[in-house]
């Protein structure tokens, strides 16, 4: 369940809002004025709170350069105080690490639940489909991080998953007779996967999905 503070300084409307909000399902904590809920922020994590800091430096980075950006502009913002950010994060850097981390969490997940099909059938389509369409539901953010040079750690990251995740693939399909040839291989893919969702996006997606499927198989 997902956790919300509640900052109003109104009872009667800070009962309501938190009644309304336990209805959608979150967890609502109230406090009724800044001093209880800096108390409140120290020892826990909100999930709105940090969900809007991530919002706004991806927002500010399709502005402007990320190593232009400072944590008074996230806060400011995210209509945020900046002792509020850094009872979660040490800097800007942090936070989009924070960032890459999420959706690359997400990506694993969505990557372990079609693993078994795509060892069943001998094809990457029961994999590559799916996470195609994760990558154009979270198109702005995968835009965002491509064209950003410091986002390079999640460059690295995918190249990562690409290795941990298409090795048991390569030696099964493939079983080359030198290791390093998988290297390789894995290397040129992930990479290649990066430059085709990239040059997808930029071309605002004109190729249709099934076309690109096919290309890439």
């Amino acid at each position: 369940m997902k956790r919300i503070l509640i900052v109003e300084d109104d009872t009667l409307l800070n009962k309501t809002l938190a009644y309304n909000l336990t209805s959608d399902g979150w967890d609502v904590t109230p406090a009724l004025n800044a001093k209880t809920s800096a108390s409140l922020l120290a020892g826990t994590e909100y999930d709105l709170a940090l969900l809007e800091l991530k919002e706004s430096l991806l927002e500010l980075m399709k502005r402007k350069s990320f190593s232009d950006i400072s944590v008074r502009d996230v806060t400011d913002a995210a209509d945020m105080n900046r002792a509020t950010f850094y009872l979660h994060y040490s800097g800007t850097a942090e936070l989009l690490q924070s960032v890459e981390e999420d959706l690359l969490s997400e990506l694993q997940a969505l990557v372990d639940s079609h693993m078994q099909e795509t060892f069943a059938v001998g094809s990457v389509a029961p994999v590559f489909e799916p996470v195609l369409d994760f990558a154009v539901e979270h198109r702005e953010i995968c835009a965002v991080l491509f064209a950003s040079s410091e986002a390079s750690g999640f460059f690295q990251s995918i190249q990562r998953l690409v290795h941990e995740n298409g090795a048991p693939l390569v030696r099964t399909w493939f079983q080359p007779e030198d290791p390093r040839l998988t290297d390789y291989l894995l290397n040129f893919l992930a990479w290649g996967f990066i430059g085709l969702l990239a040059e997808w996006f930029e071309k605002d997606m004109a190729l249709p999905k099934a076309e690109l499927l096919a290309a890439a198989q």
